[in-house]
């Protein structure tokens, strides 16, 4: 899975209620990938609000 494909996933599950560790159990990624793929998520966010 692309990191595009898992960042996807990851916010549709962290927007429907999971947490971040449980969103990243359920697409099947470490808590480490997690994390890190959050903070881009999170970096992006930053650079469309600006």
């Amino acid at each position: 899975m692309s990191d595009e494909e898992a960042m996807n996933r990851l916010a549709d599950r962290v927007a429907a209620g999971s947490s971040l560790s449980a969103a990243a159990k359920a697409i099947g990624v470490s808590k480490f990938r997690a994390d890190y793929l959050w903070a881009r998520i999170v970096a992006r966010l930053r650079e469309q609000a600006k």
